[in-house]
């Protein structure tokens, strides 16, 4: 068996796993596990300053990384993960001791 056959073979048998996955998560009933922060990491152009370039001047970026709030939570059963960008609002109660 040469590397292409392998190969073909591997792939076949992932897509079938992931199908396998995909109807474990389709047809279960989602015992969630505890929300946590996961935040998204994303990079974002910061112009830097103008270089000159024949008669017109090409604007110069420089990349930084940032984060956008974001949450997550997996399920126990399946291992499906979801996540979301939004918050609802908590309301609090007054403890007494």
């Amino acid at each position: 068996m040469n590397y292409k056959d392998e190969i073909e073979r591997l792939e076949m048998e992932l897509k079938q796993k992931r199908q396998v996955q995909q109807d474990l998560e389709k047809n279960c009933k989602h015992d969630w596990g505890k929300t946590k922060s996961d935040p998204e990491e994303y990079r974002d152009a910061v112009f830097s300053h103008f270089e000159p370039h024949g008669s017109d001047p090409e604007p110069i970026y420089d990349y930084v990384t940032k984060f956008k709030p974001r949450w997550s939570r997996t399920c126990k059963s399946c291992g499906k993960t979801e996540y979301t960008y939004e918050q609802a609002p908590t309301a609090y109660e007054p403890k007494f001791n």
